[in-house]
């Protein structure tokens, strides 16, 4: 993640309740030196600090009654984002991220491209907050079932969208 970036989405994570903030370590690439890592955690250490939350952790995070859930190993990044809204990612929105173990245009195993499956998943990800609707991104496997919502964008690799 970007120094830049990291300034922006650590302080929108912890709003809106997050407790734990994760580094990859190494190059710029896509890793944060350790000694930005310290510089960013000093930072963001120091915003906490002069910014405590007025709610718990548990009742920021409980707001979402809704979520997309993308299929078992699937994930997009600010390429994808743009790719498909013609839009910069607004880090204010949050970045989602992809696997570089799908090509955009590799076949699952129900033949449909990868690129289609994001497609549907960031369709309904604009859909909802135009919407007025907050959401989270969770993972399910097939089959497995979740209760902490009242409603589920259950996105599958067939490229459609089951609501539960």
């Amino acid at each position: 993640m970007m120094p830049e970036a990291a300034k922006i989405t650590f302080s929108m994570a912890y709003e809106r309740g997050a407790k734990y903030f994760w580094f990859w370590t190494s190059d710029h690439a896509h890793h944060v030196p350790f000694s930005e890592q310290l510089e960013l955690t000093r930072k963001f250490v120091e915003y906490i600090r002069n910014n405590p939350r007025k709610k718990s952790s548990e009742e920021l995070v409980s707001n979402a009654k809704v979520a997309i859930a993308l299929p078992w190993g699937y994930l997009c990044d600010h390429y994808q984002w743009k790719h498909y809204t013609g839009i910069d990612p607004d880090f204010n929105t949050g970045i989602m991220w992809f696997s570089k173990n799908m090509e955009m245009t590799d076949r699952n195993r129900e033949g449909i491209r990868y690129r289609d499956i994001l497609a549907t998943i960031v369709k309904q990800a604009v859909e909802l907050p135009e919407a007025n609707q907050s959401f989270d991104f969770i993972f399910l496997k097939r089959g497995e079932k979740n209760s902490d919502y009242e409603k589920i964008y259950r996105v599958l690799e067939a490229g459609e969208i089951v609501i539960e």
